[in-house]
């Protein structure tokens, strides 16, 4: 019988414990920001690599000219995914035109990576040309 005591405080400190969430506690997803996240963050990832890519084949090529625009371009996609990441994270309607519109700008810089990249016979990694991709998926929301 010093069972069921046993099991009845059990259930009451895991149900004090769990309890219910804040009221203000996020509970359903939004697709739109997830979509979002996802672009941003793939394109982020593709700015890196490309901003790697265009070092070492910089170095290898002891190319100053190479190295320059290379730079150029990173400063303005590292500026325009920092923030849509920034949007991304105050999210509300009025900020989801200015994030499309800072991942527009931060595929534009990284198509410029891409075709320097592509002059100097560099190889292009595989998350760039995926997020190039992903970039239209929010495009048509940026005014």
């Amino acid at each position: 019988m010093k069972l069921v005591p046993l099991v009845f405080s059990a259930l009451l400190i895991l149900l004090f414990a769990c309890g219910t969430p804040p009221a203000n506690a996020p509970t359903a997803s939004d697709p739109a920001r997830e979509t979002a996240r996802s672009v941003v963050l793939v394109v982020a990832e593709a700015v890196h690599a490309a901003d790697s890519a265009c070092a070492a084949v910089a170095i290898t090529r002891r190319s100053p000219e190479l190295a320059d625009r290379c730079v150029v371009a990173y400063k303005v996609a590292r500026a325009a995914v920092l923030s849509a990441g920034s949007g991304i994270d105050a999210w509300d309607a009025a900020s989801r035109g200015a994030i499309a519109c800072s991942v527009v700008a931060a595929g534009r810089a990284l198509t410029a990576m891409h075709a320097v990249l592509r002059e100097f016979g560099g190889d292009i990694p595989a998350v760039i040309t995926d997020a190039l991709a992903l970039v239209p998926l929010l495009s048509g929301v940026c005014k």
